[in-house]
C-alpha cells in the first residue's frame, strides 16, 4: 500500500469561500470535522484508521487532533484540530479545511524520518540518544505527571522524550510514559535525566543573550521572522561572549534610581524547552564567574529563563522589581500554557547549586 495519500485525488482549492461565518461551535467542529477526515481518507484507503485524539498537554490544557493510523507504518503522526478551527471561524469551508488537513498530513509523512523506526531500536536502547527532557510548573502538571516518569525540581516537573524528528525551529516527539519506561528496562527517572542531560547539551547546545538584544532583534525583524521561522537570536551563538571570564558587558548594578538595566536570557539554539538549558553541565558556573557571581533566575516560560547577576544580600532591594517582572512575564507575555511558574530561584557561585527559592 502507498505510504503517502495522493493528493490529486482531492480539490485543492483553499480558498475560504466568502466571509460566512462559523455556524459550528469548537467541539461540533470537531467532531464533524474529523467526521469528513475519516470518510475522504477511508474511500481511498479503507484499511487506514482515522481517530480523534485528546492530547493533554503543559499547564492541563487538552488539545484535540487527529490521527490516521496506517498499519504498515510504526508510527502515527497526532495533528491538532486547534489550527483548522481558527480558519472555520474565520469562513472556510469544511471542504477546503479538509483539503488542507490532507496535504498537511501527506507533507508530514512525506518529511519525517520516524517512518522507519522499529519498535525494537526502543527496547534494545538504540533510541537512547533521543532522548530529551522538558521543564514545565509541577502544580499545573499534575495529572499529566501520574503517568509519566519525572523529576521534580522545587515546584518544577522534568518529564522526558524521545525525539523522533527534528529541524531548526521545531521537533517532533514521542512522551516517555511509565508503560515505555518500564518496557525498556530504564532504572529510574535519574537515568533518564542523565541521558537526556548529555543529549541535549550536544543536540541543542545553549544561548545566552542580553535582554535588550532580544527585543531589538524582535522589534526589528516583526512576522514574519526569517524563512524558517526562528528569531534571529536562537540562530546566532553569541553565547561565549557572555561566558567569558573577562565580562564584556557591566551587568546588574543598580543606578542611582535603583533600576536594574542589564538582564539575560538563557534558552537554547532553537529556543525550544530551553529552560532546560539551566541543568546543562557548568552553564550556570560558568556565566556567574563571568558576570559577578551570584544571579537570580526568574522563569520567563518553558522555552527560556531571565539571568539577572546580583550579589545574594543586594536581593532584598529588589524583590519587589521582581514581583512586578514576574507577574508582567506570566499575565501579559506568555501563553498559558507555555507557563513556568513563578518562584523565582537564586544561584549561588560560591556553592554552585540553585541556594533557595523566592515565591514572589
Amino acid at each position: 500500500m502507498d505510504s503517502n495519500f495522493n493528493t490529486n485525488f482531492f480539490n485543492n482549492d483553499n480558498s475560504n469561500n466568502g466571509p460566512k461565518g462559523p455556524t459550528l461551535n469548537e467541539e461540533d467542529f470537531i467532531c464533524a470535522f474529523t467526521d469528513r477526515i475519516r470518510t475522504t481518507v477511508t474511500s481511498h484507503n479503507p484499511d487506514f484508521i482515522v481517530e480523534r485524539t485528546d492530547t493533554l498537554k503543559n499547564n492541563g490544557r487538552t488539545l484535540a487532533g487527529i490521527t490516521v493510523r496506517d498499519d504498515s507504518k510504526n508510527l502515527s503522526p497526532n495533528i491538532y484540530i486547534e489550527h483548522y478551527y481558527e480558519k472555520y471561524v474565520k469562513g472556510w469551508s469544511l471542504e477546503a479545511l479538509s483539503n488542507e488537513f490532507i496535504c498537511d498530513y501527506d507533507s508530514i509523512i512525506k518529511n519525517l524520518s520516524f517512518d522507519n523506526i522499529n519498535m525494537n531500536e526502543f527496547l534494545d536502547r538504540q533510541m537512547d540518544d533521543k532522548i530529551i527532557m522538558k521543564m514545565t510548573n509541577k502544580s499545573m502538571n499534575v495529572d499529566f505527571s501520574l503517568k509519566h516518569p519525572h523529576l521534580t525540581f522545587n515546584d518544577y516537573l522534568l518529564t522526558f522524550y524521545f525525539v523522533v524528528d527534528s529541524k531548526k525551529s521545531s521537533i517532533s516527539t514521542i512522551p516517555i510514559d511509565y508503560r515505555l519506561f518500564n518496557a525498556i528496562g530504564y532504572d529510574s527517572p535519574n537515568e533518564l535525566f542523565t541521558i537526556a542531560k548529555k543529549n541535549m547539551q550536544k543536540m541543542y547546545p545553549p544561548r545566552i543573550t542580553t535582554l535588550k538584544n532580544v527585543l531589538n532583534l524582535c522589534i526589528s525583524e516583526r512576522p514574519p521572522f526569517p524563512d524558517d521561522d526562528m528569531p534571529r537570536f536562537y540562530q546566532e551563538d553569541e553565547t561565549e561572549k557572555y561566558l567569558n571570564p573577562e565580562p564584556i558587558i557591566d551587568v546588574i548594578n543598580p543606578e542611582p534610581s535603583g533600576v536594574m538595566h542589564e538582564f539575560y536570557l538563557l534558552s537554547n539554539c532553537i529556543g525550544l524547552n530551553g529552560a532546560t538549558a539551566m541543568f546543562y553541565s557548568d552553564i550556570l558556573k560558568r556565566f556567574a564567574k563571568a558576570n559577578y557571581g551570584d544571579m537570580i533566575i526568574i522563569p520567563s516560560s518553558i522555552h527560556e529563563l531571565i539571568l539577572v547577576p546580583m550579589p545574594t544580600e543586594k536581593i532584598p532591594e529588589h524583590v519587589k522589581t521582581l514581583k512586578e517582572i514576574m507577574l508582567d512575564v506570566n499575565s501579559e507575555a506568555v501563553p498559558h500554557d507555555q507557563i513556568l511558574g513563578k518562584d523565582v530561584m537564586v544561584y549561588s557561585e560560591i556553592k554552585d547549586e540553585l541556594e533557595k527559592l523566592i515565591a514572589l
